[in-house]
């Protein structure tokens, strides 16, 4: 439990303001000459707090001495307590680094802002219950529980005391960190959204660029791609069919010896052919006399003579058959070997002139194949000149890929978030419910008010808060709906002791709002400190004449001036620089 102590000035820049516990009135007073006269102190000293506590719009704006040379020199000191220790922050204008510690002098250290941000984050705010925190979220939850009159200004919806620009998911995040509510889920879906927000912006501007650059859409350059490669990849097909040799030279050579292969063949055929021939010839008997020729002339000279003439011819010619037979016997072995040799060599020299006539049908295509290595090269050519852009598409189908990963994980996250809803129904009801009670407690009345959790249909924001008061509070009401929604979550903080800061800062929270709801406001908040014995502080600022008491019969439950802890007045000496500022 974190409760503001006290804030000063080591430089006496402005005089030491102590708060106290429970009600807290910052208060204004001017003369009727000089009305509402800007900067006499009530917002410049809830602005020195945030100061301390590392706001950078009450640095650059408010406390820059540029803007405002006489800070030069100066310093504030901030003290607060945690649970039962004190600690102080001391801040100068005119200096980067910042001391931090306990107020008894131990453990006192120099920080940069961004340094003392990463200690402060975890001694206000922590992981609770399962509730999730970041340490980033330090000033966005700080914003919460100190809101000077601008800033109060510029909120137009209740729940959102961040920023407007503030992403809405990110808004009920850190709302349902306050009230204790899942927010982990919620946390992640945003992170993820805006992962995916990033990513889409370069894909696109991935996309924008290569379209500017080819003066085409990415489908017309996925559709040519396509045909290159689909060309290319035809034209290999076809050129693997072809049987050659790496160059036409290689071919020219190949035939030569091809041609004089096979003319040696046809020697080696014909010498076979001709050892087959001979072989085959001597197996014939050649009769060169015709024995009755022979007779017949004889048998003229003499019967005897020509009886012995043809016995002597038919035993010669018998004995020459029997020669032959036996030279066939003989070389029938040899015979089969030619044989051999003949059909082999046929069968070399038929190979070695198929191998010549297809290396001569290459020949013969070598201007159709030319055509096509033409073709071939160009495409190729092609191919190279759009394979940067191939690179690009690569890398566009990579974000792609990835957004439609996130946009997975987004959708199951909704489902998950809106479970979690569902499952805290009863507590978003009695959140519903102190709602409508510090609006009757503020307003009389709180028919047609309510405070909303809800689903929607929004994978988007799938969560969705809807508040509203009675429409009669016509005068200030959008203020008084701003007010009360920060009551509810301070009550509700108080009762479950959220470990976060127990002080609420108001300022210029009244104005606009009618007396008698003004009254009812400060009667219920005093009321509200009094149920937890005090034990927190609502710090508030206005005017005097602001509260009338005993307006229209409505009055205040205790007395203003025990609770005023510093007037501050249109008089310089009386403001809280002791000059207008």
């Amino acid at each position: 439990m974190i409760t503001l102590k006290r804030i000063y000035s080591e430089t006496n820049l402005f005089n030491e303001v102590c708060f106290k516990e429970g009600l807290n009135i910052i208060l204004g007073k001017y003369s009727s000459q000089r009305k509402e006269i800007n900067g006499i102190g009530k917002s410049t000293l809830v602005r020195l707090i945030d100061y301390c506590l590392l706001s950078q719009i009450a640095k650059n704006k408010f406390f820059n001495i540029k803007k405002f040379p006489f800070l030069e020199g100066h310093n504030v000191v901030l003290e607060f307590y945690l649970e039962d220790k004190s600690y102080f922050i001391k801040r100068w204008f005119d200096k980067k680094n910042i001391l931090f510690g306990n107020t008894d002098g131990s453990n006192v250290n120099e920080y940069s802002e961004k340094e003392l941000k990463s200690v402060l984050s975890e001694i206000f705010f922590k992981t609770y219950d399962s509730i999730y925190y970041d340490s980033k979220w330090f000033r966005s939850l700080i914003k919460f529980f100190i809101k000077d009159d601008l800033n109060h200004q510029d909120r137009k919806v209740p729940y959102n005391f961040v920023h407007p620009s503030t992403p809405k998911n990110l808004v009920i995040v850190y709302n349902f960190y306050l009230i204790g509510l899942p927010n982990k889920n919620l946390y992640q879906l945003e992170q993820l959204k805006q992962e995916l927000k990033e990513i889409n912006k370069v894909r696109n501007k991935i996309v924008d660029g290569l379209e500017e650059e080819t003066g085409k859409s990415i489908q017309e350059l996925q559709s040519e791609l396509k045909e290159i490669k689909e060309k290319v990849q035809m034209l290999e097909l076809a050129l693997t069919e072809y049987d050659f040799i790496d160059t036409y030279k290689d071919i020219e050579d190949r035939i030569s010896y091809l041609t004089n292969e096979i003319s040696k063949k046809l020697v080696e055929i014909q010498q076979l052919q001709k050892k087959l021939d001979l072989i085959q010839e001597s197996y014939s008997v050649r009769i060169e006399v015709d024995i009755d020729e022979a007779v017949k002339f004889y048998n003229i000279l003499s019967t005897q003579l020509g009886g012995l003439l043809k016995k002597t011819l038919e035993d010669i010619i018998n004995f020459r058959k029997a020669i032959a037979d036996n030279r066939r016997k003989y070389l029938a072995e040899r015979e089969r070997e030619i044989k051999d040799n003949l059909n082999k060599a046929w069968e070399d020299y038929r190979k070695l002139e198929k191998e010549r006539q297809k290396l001569y049908k290459i020949l013969d295509s070598k201007g159709n194949f030319d055509i096509i290595k033409d073709t071939y090269q160009k495409l190729l050519d092609e191919a190279t000149a759009y394979k940067h852009i191939e690179n690009i598409m690569k890398e566009i189908d990579k974000w792609s890929n990835k957004i439609l990963q996130l946009e997975e994980e987004i959708s199951e996250l909704y489902f998950t978030i809106v479970k979690e809803l569902q499952d805290n129904k009863e507590r978003i009801s009695d959140l519903s419910l102190s709602f409508r009670n510090t609006i009757r407690n503020c307003a009389a009345t709180s028919e047609g008010s309510y405070l909303a959790i809800e689903a929607t249909q929004k994978k988007e924001n799938p969560i969705d808060i809807k508040i509203d008061i009675p429409k009669s509070l016509s005068y200030g009401r959008e203020k008084l709906k701003i007010l009360v929604y920060d009551l509810t979550l301070f009550r509700e903080i108080l009762m479950h002791e959220r470990p976060v800061p127990h002080f609420l800062i108001h300022d210029g929270v009244l104005h606009g709002i009618d007396m008698k709801t003004k009254i009812r406001i400060l009667n219920s908040s005093y009321k509200l400190l009094e149920e937890f014995n005090n034990n927190a502080q609502y710090i508030l600022t206005f005017n005097e004449g602001d509260i009338i008491d005993g307006y229209e019969g409505e009055k205040l439950l205790f007395e203003l001036d025990d609770h005023i802890i510093v007037k501050y007045e249109d008089n310089p000496e009386r403001m809280i620089f002791r000059r207008e500022f």
